[in-house]
């Protein structure tokens, strides 16, 4: 009776586990305690009808762990008692349960190193079970748990059907090699093989299109705060900048810049040639102010955040005014029709619209 328990322990410890971690992540359809009494019937009908079929056929108790296969049963009640689509419910599921099969798994091979452990072999799992809870949940809490809220939030389409697949095989993995070890069934050791090359492969596969989904991230981001033409950060990035630096309390000073009569290179020698004018111009202005923050605001309209003195600033310009003319006549053969600026400094009511318009 206290071995039964004990098993009964472990399920369920295990069981429960999952559900929680499912429901953080998920968006219910009733009240928690429709989902409690709901799950707890269901729960008590699977488990119950596993014990005894499992008895039956001399396979249950000595930690084979074919229980887990029926994990996957849980995507019926879990479906119908979450606000989300299946393949979403079926991602956390996967992955929750790759998770907690992975001690069960464990304890029960460490209890199989000593005879000791092994007449005690319920009681060692849910032991070295518990502990893994006690101390992995909390570094998960703490340390990958909003990670992994984004993760769920943000992988859709193809990456989340392949991480899908590489949780599931992740998961098969597990149980069927703690089968095989335990019950010495010569297919199992086959199984056990190919499934970990499948795993193998998948692992491989999926973190390369995550490295892929990545960059093209990357570009997405680049192409947001950035101006195409000339590589400076645009308007966008100006905003977040000045608010991040709002929200530090940090000192620094604005200066917004103008080409002088950049209209007459447009009309006089064509757009491509304008557009060779202003790369030129922010080039210039980049390598002069290279630790400071530049931004193409608009049109012929650029701008600096910079943590430097006006005094320091304004030494810089001058050296540009000097330098900018011979640049342009020797890279572009044009005269530098020159631009105006203006130096502020940040103040603590300012806001984005009062700078912007001053």
């Amino acid at each position: 009776m206290t071995e039964i328990f004990l098993h009964l322990t472990v399920v369920l410890e295990m069981i429960v586990t999952n559900i929680v971690f499912v429901e953080h992540y998920s968006k219910r359809k009733y009240k928690w305690y429709v989902d409690a009494i709901v799950l707890s019937i269901f729960t008590a009908l699977i488990v119950g009808s596993l014990m005894l079929g499992l008895q039956r056929i001399k396979m249950y108790g000595n930690g084979n762990g074919l229980f887990l296969v029926f994990g996957f049963v849980y995507l019926i009640p879990l479906a119908l008692l979450f606000d989300q689509k299946v393949s979403q419910t079926f991602m956390l599921m996967i992955m929750i349960w790759s998770f907690t099969a992975f001690p069960f798994a464990v304890g029960v091979q460490i209890s199989y190193l000593s005879s000791f452990l092994t007449e005690h072999l319920s009681l060692s799992v849910l032991i070295f079970q518990t502990v893994y809870y006690l101390i992995t949940i909390p570094l998960f809490i703490r340390f990958i748990e909003p990670s992994i809220r984004i993760f769920v939030n943000n992988i859709h389409g193809k990456m989340k059907v392949l991480f899908s697949a590489f949780a599931t095989i992740l998961y098969l993995t597990v149980v069927i090699i703690n089968c095989a070890l335990i019950t010495q069934i010569k297919v199992l050791d086959f199984l056990s093989i190919l499934i970990l090359s499948l795993c193998l492969i998948f692992g491989f596969y999926f973190a390369i299109k995550l490295v892929d989904s990545i960059l093209e991230n990357r570009k997405f981001s680049y192409a947001t705060y950035h101006d195409f033409l000339t590589g400076l950060e645009n308007r966008y990035s100006f905003a977040e900048t000045y608010s991040q630096l709002q929200k530090e309390s940090k000192n620094f000073c604005f200066v917004f810049l103008d080409l002088d009569d950049f209209k007459k290179i447009n009309d006089d020698f064509g757009h491509i040639t304008g557009d060779e004018y202003l790369k030129l111009f922010s080039e210039k202005l980049k390598q002069r102010f290279e630790t400071d923050k530049v931004f193409r605001m608009h049109g012929d309209e650029f701008a600096l955040i910079s943590n430097q003195t006006q005094a320091v600033i304004e030494e810089k310009i001058i050296i540009m005014e000097k330098e900018l003319p011979e640049m342009f006549k020797s890279r572009l053969n044009l005269d530098f029709l020159g631009f105006s600026y203006g130096i502020s400094e940040s103040m603590p009511d300012d806001t984005l619209d009062s700078i912007l318009y001053r």
